[in-house]
């Protein structure tokens, strides 16, 4: 059971790296894969259905789609991973603080924590947005102002057991520095299962710009943003579906991807899944 388990972990983890690879080929070299301006507008040809000259169709001005959707790649997935690379980085150094020092520092942490986490992280977006008003930086703000929360609670639970290894206590006795012992033994040990974690959440965040630009409080059009392509397709579901089509296969298959990979890298990683399914 376990090594099924386990090669069934690597098959996922094999899948979600290829699909996400493809994804990052495409935002590396959009302006040669595309073979149009994704702003380029030529109200003759608009909501055309897909053919040999535009692959995936051209939408409500013109533009063609599969050119937008390939540059739509480098908004999407580079804010996602910058949103989940500081939730996950301000989550592991404020969740291992208050693991490692305990006290008054981890029950005003946690406290804080707690106190967020009684907010809907998409309600808390859109009500930021709507204050600051819709730009990259604002969907940025807004995402990072919870995301970090999850990571946060987290880490303090490895920490609280890593803390107790006997390498924590040797590391004490050979006189290092309690800053010390959390960059070189603390997140380094913590690090793995969260990086599981992320992974997971860049799905999700994926989704939550794609719905923040979708409603006009995130990516600006003309940007090629899927959620943005979503929204701007919208009056023409009935007529000419394939507008919205595209965009929206590119936010499923890459959301798929990346939850592949997690739960690939959950079970090949994850210490606690194998002692479970070993026994």
């Amino acid at each position: 059971m376990y090594i099924l388990e386990v090669t069934r972990g690597k098959k996922m983890l094999l899948t979600g790296s290829i699909l996400i690879f493809g994804f990052m080929a495409l935002a590396v070299f959009a302006p040669f894969i595309a073979p149009y301006d994704p702003d380029d507008v030529k109200v003759e040809e608009r909501l055309l259905p897909p053919g040999e000259h535009h692959l995936m169709g051209t939408d409500g001005f013109g533009r063609d789609i599969f050119s937008r959707v390939v540059f739509g790649t480098r908004y999407s997935l580079f804010l996602a991973l910058v949103v989940v690379s500081i939730n996950l980085l301000l989550g592991l150094m404020i969740g291992s603080i208050a693991g490692y020092f305990g006290g008054l520092i981890d029950e005003l942490i946690m406290r804080i924590v707690d106190i967020l986490l009684a907010f809907p992280n998409i309600i808390l977006a859109l009500c930021i947005v709507g204050v600051l008003g819709p730009s990259v930086q604002n969907l940025i703000l807004a995402l990072v102002a919870l995301g970090w929360v999850g990571y946060t609670r987290v880490s303090r639970g490895l920490v609280l057991s890593i803390k107790e290894q006997g390498f924590i206590g040797a590391a004490k006795a050979l006189g290092g520095s309690n800053m010390y012992i959390i960059m070189r033994h603390i997140i380094p040990n913590a690090f793995p299962p969260l990086l599981v974690l992320a992974t997971l959440h860049v799905s999700h965040t994926i989704l939550s710009i794609a719905a923040l630009s979708f409603l006009g409080l995130g990516v600006q059009a003309p940007t090629p943003e899927w959620g943005a392509m979503l929204s701007e397709g919208k009056q023409f579901i009935f007529t000419h579906p394939h507008v919205m089509i595209s965009p929206g296969l590119a936010i499923t298959l890459s959301v798929l991807s990346f939850n592949l990979l997690g739960e690939g890298l959950r079970d090949v990683l994850d210490p606690r899944a194998r002692e479970v399914l070993n026994v």
